[in-house]
């Protein structure tokens, strides 16, 4: 991915080019549509009441099977970080991939006591920002569990045990599956691979 800037560029570029980073991740990884997204974050009190106060770096995964498009989607929501935009760019990012994920030399860590987040803050001009949201999207998306507990294989059990992987529409919902678990791990039950 090509290095950005941060100089010079205003706010809504930056959201503007983070989407993009998003949205080929969605097509990366196979993901359904908009389940890689930007949500705002509006105050509900005091001063800053009814303006926005942070964005969140969110996975989306949608209802399976879908519903009708007229209806209200009740999909699950998972937010990945939140970035603050104050003096540079301030991530908030939960404790475990922060334990996970390097932070770039040129970052610094606040010494707050927050019990859930870590806060990183790069600096204006910081380009490794982009790589740092990436970083932490990848691991979240290879350690995401579907809000489903488990399901044993769908009807494409054949397909996915051919090509070795996975083929279910939303690779989201399918983290549930037992047999892409067996997949991922080398065995496969069926078909012209087979090999327990």
């Amino acid at each position: 991915m090509e290095q950005l800037s941060l100089f010079n560029i205003p706010v809504g570029d930056f959201y503007s080019n983070l989407q993009n980073m998003l949205n080929s991740l969605i097509v990366e990884f196979e993901l359904p549509s908009h389940s890689l997204h930007l949500f705002s974050n509006v105050s509900s009190k005091g001063a800053n009441k009814g303006n926005e106060v942070s964005k969140s770096v969110c996975i989306y995964e949608p209802e399976f099977p879908l519903a009708k498009e007229d209806v209200d989607n009740p999909g699950r929501n998972m937010v990945v970080l939140n970035i603050k935009q104050k003096s540079g760019l301030e991530l908030l990012v939960r404790k475990p991939q922060f334990e996970c994920i390097s932070i770039p030399e040129s970052a610094k860590v606040k010494n707050l006591k927050d019990s859930a987040f870590s806060h990183i803050v790069f600096s204006e001009g910081d380009s490794s920002v982009f790589d740092y949201i990436k970083e932490n999207i990848v691991w979240c998306l290879k350690n995401y569990r579907s809000k489903e507990k488990s399901f044993g294989c769908c009807s494409q059990f054949n397909r996915c045990s051919d090509e070795k992987r996975c083929v279910h529409q939303n690779k989201l919902y399918s983290t549930a599956c037992m047999y892409r678990r067996n997949l991922e791990a080398g065995k496969i039950f069926f078909g012209k691979n087979r090999n327990i």
